[in-house]
């Protein structure tokens, strides 16, 4: 193996070790966030293995319903005999698809409008970033609930209106990112010799947006549980009998009296992931770029 070949890996090593230095140096909110992170992730994807029960399960006897916390039902049941434990290991997995597809597809369009718009500048850009305002303007909330509503609900429906409410949040930064480095001498140097704008825009432009992007993107998902979760509550979300974590308070809500846990439970899971996104988010920028300092 060559120098170079050996000089580039300690390089790489040194530059892992040093990001997740500065990623777990904020202290140990940041590992527990990450933990919770790491749980919410293996239980959504290994939840047909683990859930105790059939989370659509009914049973309708008077036994069945309104459970309390119990070594059988470690959660209880809820109004129509469901284990509720399996329904919250369920619901993780909706939250981690929906949030993972809309993000996805938020930053695909988003990016890519973005680069446009702060590369080639003038009309185009003005076009675009008062489209953008535009759809700052409607909550992001009602935007969604539009969207799904027209959509019907379902998977489809919550993945397009949360993703578009997120496109914003993309197209403003790698606008600006974009428009200050393309008075860089490099991309200057670049169009000189001819090189395609395509391939400026690809090669040169997005690839130093990237770090910015990925801590937008994490921080992004936190969100986007958050508004599927709103929209389940409010009725327009993922269609029942389906399990999802703001679906389940709303139905917990009628029984807040005698069986608190039953919207306390997914309320708490819902709460602990956002809040894990955001710390996790806010420490992934200051690893990546320590131009931005964070403080929690």
């Amino acid at each position: 193996m060559s120098n170079d070949l050996v000089l580039k890996r300690n390089r790489r090593r040194a530059n892992l070790k040093q990001t997740a230095s500065v990623f777990f140096g904020r202290g140990p909110i940041v590992v527990i966030s990450f933990v919770i992170l790491l749980v919410f992730l293996f239980v959504s994807i290994f939840a047909q293995l683990i859930e105790p029960y059939d989370p659509l399960a009914l049973d309708y006897t008077i036994d069945g319903k309104l459970q309390s916390p119990s070594a059988e039902h470690p959660f209880g049941t809820d109004a129509l005999g469901r284990d509720v434990l399996s329904r919250i290991i369920s619901g993780a997995q909706i939250s981690l698809v929906t949030s993972v597809l809309s993000g996805t597809l938020a930053a695909v369009i988003g990016i890519l409008i973005g680069l446009i718009a702060g590369y080639f500048g003038k009309v185009v850009n003005v076009v675009i970033m008062r489209l953008v305002d535009m759809m700052l303007s409607i909550p992001s909330l009602v935007f969604a609930m539009i969207i799904s509503f027209v959509l019907q609900g379902g998977v489809l429906g919550i993945v397009v209106g949360i993703g578009f409410t997120m496109i914003p949040t993309y197209v403003r930064m790698v606008n600006g990112q974009v428009a200050a480095l393309k008075e860089n001498d490099y991309i200057t140097a670049a169009e000189i010799v001819g090189q395609k704008k395509r391939k400026i825009i690809l090669k040169h432009l997005f690839p130093n947006c990237f770090p910015s992007l990925i801590v937008l993107y994490t921080m992004n998902l936190g969100s986007a549980i958050m508004t599927e979760s709103s929209l389940s509550y409010l009725g327009v979300g993922i269609n029942p009998p389906q399990a999802t974590w703001g679906g389940m308070v709303a139905d917990g809500y009628n029984c807040m009296t005698t069986s608190p846990w039953l919207c306390f439970l997914p309320g708490v899971c819902v709460i602990l992931v956002v809040i894990a996104f955001n710390v996790v988010g806010d420490s992934l920028r200051d690893a990546l770029d320590p131009r931005l300092r964070g403080k929690l």
